[in-house]
């Protein structure tokens, strides 16, 4: 039908397109300068000392844990609830994830899982700031420190979000951010990985340039190019490019306003299905401010849901599966959360081009749904 509503719509603003044209008629709209100014910009932004610009949110997260120089077999706590590549980069390095359970109400890692979860061979928790809404940052870095474990925080989704006035991207570990297509601050892909000292950033930087010691755009500094370099370390082709950085630079000034739109969006869901039988908005918690790169649903038939939403022309998502019930990671655990929360959680649509009215209309047929099914159960 020709009025369905998208779950996700891109919108990319003028001053980006204009910027993005501007770096393709440059004549270099490989990894240089502009990368360069979009790291410092959004390093400002986020509060974090150091920001290296890579190809993906994915690749960001690979960078954040190869520098914690991590060994086969060692563990890193994760959560079962997240995007399956945030879990796979850590069997790429050859450690075990070991899956912490969550809350039910939320989707966010538990602490007391976590805490719960810790083994001889823990060396790294990794916190998911599922959908934009900050996890209890405070009592996992207590954690972390207690038991000498490194924290690098998924903040795919988290780009905007803080916990009692901190920006997500300012705490003391590693902060993971992404910039696709779909995110709050796009650069179609794109994401950034926070550190917290220049040693890290420039190893990150190597890293993500095949280990080489000097980057293009360093050895044709002056306009006169040089050939020699050397390879260090073993790294991955993860540099972000100029043109990707371009959209980055042009939407980071948006970022706030378009955080706030997205708030209000959560909040007409929140408002209008206040009290509805079987379905609830997932709550944030007092002190923390959500980036809402989803508004997320929780409903008791949560897949009647979807197909009765999908008859109105309404889209929606599930964020996420929980991941060890994914063949790759091994079979599935005793995580009762998890279980709860996924079969739950739906995403309704929540994205800058979305009208007042498509929300009235997304939280009119979810009510719809809810009063229908409503005397099956009383």
């Amino acid at each position: 039908m020709s009025d369905e509503i998208a779950l996700f719509r891109t919108v990319v603003a003028e001053e980006a397109i204009a910027a993005a044209t501007s770096v393709l008629r440059s004549g270099w709209p490989g990894p240089g300068g502009i990368v360069e100014r979009f790291e410092a910009a959004f390093g400002e932004t986020v509060g974090a000392p150091h920001a290296v610009a890579c190809s993906s949110g994915t690749a960001a997260l690979h960078l954040g844990l190869r520098l914690l120089d991590l060994e086969p077999g060692d563990e890193v706590i994760v959560s079962p609830i997240t995007f399956v590549g945030a879990n796979e980069v850590v069997l790429e390095l050859g450690c075990t994830p070991v899956f912490a359970d969550v809350d039910p109400a939320t989707g966010l890692v538990d602490p007391a899982a976590v805490a719960a979860a810790i083994g001889p061979r823990s060396t790294a928790i990794v916190v998911t700031h599922l959908g934009g809404r900050p996890a209890d940052l405070a009592e996992l870095y207590r954690i972390g420190e207690r038991h000498d474990l490194a924290i690098v925080e998924d903040a795919a989704h988290a780009c905007g979000s803080s916990v009692a006035g901190a920006p997500i991207g300012s705490h003391p570990g590693t902060q993971a951010f992404s910039f696709q297509a779909t995110k709050n601050l796009t650069t179609v892909d794109g994401g950034m990985v926070c550190v917290r000292t220049e040693a890290e950033a420039a190893r990150a930087r190597r890293l993500r340039w095949m280990g080489i010691d000097r980057s293009t755009w360093d050895r044709n500094a002056g306009g006169t190019y040089s050939w020699s370099y050397e390879v260090v370390e073993r790294g991955h082709k993860y540099a972000m490019n100029d043109l990707a950085a371009a959209l980055g630079l042009a939407h980071l000034p948006l970022l706030a306003e378009g955080n706030r739109r997205r708030r209000a969006i959560c909040a007409g869901y929140a408002e209008r299905l206040h009290g509805c039988p079987g379905a609830a908005v997932v709550p944030i918690a007092d002190g923390s401010v959500s980036a809402t790169y989803l508004a997320t649903l929780l409903a008791d038939e949560r897949d009647e849901l979807i197909d009765a939403l999908a008859a109105e022309g309404i889209a929606t998502g599930v964020h996420y599966r929980r991941n060890d019930d994914h063949p790759l990671f091994g079979g599935r655990r005793d995580l009762p959360g998890a279980e709860r929360y996924w079969t739950r959680t739906v995403s309704l649509p929540c994205h800058l081009a979305l009208s007042d009215a498509e929300v009235g209309r997304v939280a009119d047929a979810v009510e719809r749904w809810a009063l229908s099914r409503a005397p099956a159960r009383s």
